[in-house]
């Protein structure tokens, strides 16, 4: 019976994917990030029961701020609203998008809009996502029904 109950012990020890991550492995922070899951589970509802003794007022002022935070992201997400408090739209493309020109030149020679996303995949994975965002948004204009 204690074998098994340990079992069940390790089984939710071990359940971190960022502690076995390669990076991770073998440091300790991947012995920290083992047990940060119980660790949180128990933080969690040990402040439940304080949240329970709070007063109301707490509970509606974070009901406000919260739907406050939502309804501005929301917000911010449409054109009018965006030209309306002042911010533009963001540019893609071209020197105000800040592509470099030597990629703008590259991508302007292609005509295929397979090529085109993949260059927007590599910039995309070097962390360069105004000239990716460049090449996909080309690869849209060549081929309106690329779906990939």
């Amino acid at each position: 019976m204690l074998a098994n109950d340990m079992r069940h012990v390790c089984l939710f020890v071990s359940v971190g994917a960022a502690a076995r991550h390669p990076s991770v492995a073998g440091t300790w922070l991947s012995s920290f990030l083992v047990y940060l899951p119980p660790v949180l589970y128990t933080l969690t509802l040990a402040s439940t029961y304080i949240k329970l003794q709070l007063p109301q007022a707490a509970l509606l002022h974070w009901l406000a701020m919260s739907s406050y935070t939502l309804a501005l992201q929301l917000g911010l997400r449409h054109p009018r609203v965006r030209n309306l408090l002042g911010y533009s739209t963001p540019a893609v493309g071209g020197a105000a998008g800040g592509v470099d020109p030597a990629v703008a030149a590259q991508a302007a020679a292609v005509d295929n809009a397979d090529i085109l996303v993949v260059m927007g995949a590599k910039h995309a994975a070097l962390q360069r996502y105004n000239e990716a965002l460049y090449c996909l948004h080309r690869a849209l204009m060549l081929d309106p029904q690329h779906a990939r």
